[in-house]
């Protein structure tokens, strides 16, 4: 096993994994609370085109020799699941915030 295929398998991991949650997050801002079933629609939807480009793309590096497949899947992981769980602690973090205001101004 060669070390820079590693390194390389884990960047284009963590780049996947970042362009994912790009894409998720962008996706999840289109959304309107007016009509609840196009917005059910919208995330499956999403959810169905991001999971089949993502494994469009597994498939097309699990071909490649001059790339760790194991060090991409990991890499794609590990940035996708960091990302989710810094937002949910910057939400968490800005929700008290906020909760803080409003019962400063009562």
């Amino acid at each position: 096993m060669n070390a820079a295929h590693t390194i390389l398998g884990v960047a284009v991991g963590i780049v996947i994994g970042a362009m994912d949650f790009s894409l998720a997050k962008g996706i999840a801002s289109m959304i309107r609370v007016s009509n609840a079933r196009a917005a059910q629609g919208l995330i499956m939807g999403g959810f169905v085109l991001r999971l089949g480009a993502i494994g469009i793309l597994l498939w097309t590096m699990s071909r490649a020799t001059n790339l760790n497949f194991l060090a991409v899947c990991l890499g794609l992981t590990g940035a996708f699941t960091a990302l989710i769980l810094w937002q949910a602690l910057r939400s968490f973090t800005n929700a008290g915030r906020e909760h803080k205001q409003v019962s400063d101004r009562r």
